[in-house]
């Protein structure tokens, strides 16, 4: 039996801006804590931003399906754009709070798009 644990956007960011810090040099980051997280859950969002394209990362899998264990080896271009936006507080808590008003879906790539629109209106950039 398979299933997805919740997806915690919040939880996404913290992780992205942890690795940001951790993984200098050669050493990938195997181990990852935050109080009020399982071992499980911490797993299952290293996955999805592995499967975001976020980061490159190993991930094992236990018999049934279940992200257990993992290795990050690095960020991709891709994940550091996401971070260019996210570490900017300002902009996270706009975009944050406009998808709960809204009650839209918190995708990673919804998150990045509604960043992405934040910054353009903010620089009076043409949208793309």
């Amino acid at each position: 039996m398979m299933f997805r644990m919740t997806r915690d956007i919040e939880f996404i960011r913290e992780i992205m801006l942890l690795l940001e810090k951790e993984l200098k040099g050669v050493e990938p980051v195997t181990g990852i804590t935050e109080e009020g997280k399982t071992l499980m859950e911490v797993a299952d969002h290293v996955q999805q931003l592995e499967e975001s394209g976020l980061i490159e990362a190993s991930i094992v899998e236990d018999g049934n399906g279940m992200p257990y264990a993992f290795c990050i080896r690095r960020i991709t271009s891709a994940g550091h754009d996401f971070l260019q936006y996210a570490k900017n507080d300002s902009i996270w808590k706009k975009v944050i709070g406009e998808i709960k008003k809204q009650a839209i879906p918190a995708t990673i790539g919804v998150a990045l798009a509604m960043m992405k629109q934040r910054v353009t209106e903010m620089l009076n950039l043409p949208k793309e």
